[in-house]
């Protein structure tokens, strides 16, 4: 018996292994016997009765609990083993955000609402992790966003690990850029991905409670060198002092007027956004934790929703 949490189609994931030359098939049912969902178990796939991999395919369930019935077919003799099977929330397909309540499996962590109802994972400590399972369109390197809140007064970090356990990156939860579970902030770290079907792990560190994360999110980087031209329209300016900074700079906006929806980005060389920040007209931003970017050149972008207004580059020594 299963209990689901909420209606809707989820994928189904069976640990199977075979040491037969030919296809068999794993059916699920329901109580009444309707066919819910068949998964083959693909005899390439695997080489022996203790060779596991997981095959997998799409299941719409009702909520609540309920009875599931296995039945197993592919010709005569001995077809295959099953270590366990799993049902999960459908991947996300990468490019693309992922909710942070989304997960497949986790530890330790628990769903809550904020203040406006919105799910996010908290009361995180250390040695907690959550698992996704992604499908990631094409293998390259990509931005990962994270949009997380902290209470805490020492900096924690989140670890990225893949399928096989390798670390793909490591971001700091910065204390000083957020100060409450639910004032959040946005930050990033590259990764490298291959195609397909996969887990990303995200392993916890840090002392007593650590923060809260809303979601994150993968892209790839559009923005480079050779297409970060600086520029003005008129109307609107941005420019940054000192420049070049060591470890406080300041940026200024200039508007023609009121506007909503202005927004400064600081992007690094690689087309990474590294720092966002809305405004209403003209006025200044303190780039928090400006001292802990790596040296090099990054840019400023100025824009609205439809476009951008205004870059200038800004040069970050020792």
């Amino acid at each position: 018996m299963i209990n689901v949490q909420s209606a809707g189609e989820y994928l189904l994931r069976v640990r199977a292994a075979t040491a037969i030359d030919a296809n068999s098939t794993i059916t699920f049912r329901n109580s009444a016997g309707v066919v819910l969902a068949t998964v083959t178990v693909d005899a390439s796939q695997t080489n022996g009765w203790q060779e596991w991999y997981v095959a997998t395919a799409r299941i719409t369930l009702p909520a609540g609990a309920q009875d599931l019935r296995v039945a197993f077919a592919g010709g005569t003799g001995y077809l295959c083993n099953v270590d366990w099977f799993e049902i999960v929330p459908v991947p996300v397909t990468l490019p693309g955000r992922v909710q942070a309540e989304n997960f497949a499996s986790m530890q330790g962590v628990q769903v809550e609402p904020d203040a406006g109802g919105v799910l996010n994972v908290g009361w995180i400590n250390q040695g907690d992790w959550v698992r996704y399972l992604v499908d990631v369109s094409e293998t390259g390197r990509y931005v990962m966003r994270f949009r997380v809140a902290t209470a805490a007064t020492a900096n924690s970090n989140m670890v990225v690990r893949n399928q096989a356990g390798t670390i793909l990156g490591t971001l700091v939860i910065d204390t000083a850029r957020s100060n409450g579970w639910h004032d959040w902030y946005v930050d990033s770290i590259t990764v490298d991905l291959n195609v397909g079907l996969q887990e990303l792990t995200l392993e916890f560190a840090g002392t007593d409670f650590l923060f809260n994360m809303d979601w994150f999110e993968l892209s790839q980087p559009t923005t480079s060198v050779s297409v970060m031209r600086e520029f003005e329209t008129v109307g609107y300016s941005v420019w940054s002092a000192p420049n070049p900074f060591i470890d406080e700079v300041v940026i200024f906006v200039e508007a023609e007027s009121s506007h909503e929806g202005l927004k400064v980005e600081i992007y690094n060389i690689r087309g990474e956004k590294v720092f966002e920040s809305r405004v209403g007209s003209s006025g200044k931003i303190v780039v928090p934790n400006a001292a802990n970017l790596q040296r090099g050149i990054y840019y400023i972008v100025l824009s609205n929703r439809n476009q951008k207004l205004a870059v200038r580059s800004l040069l970050k020594i020792n």
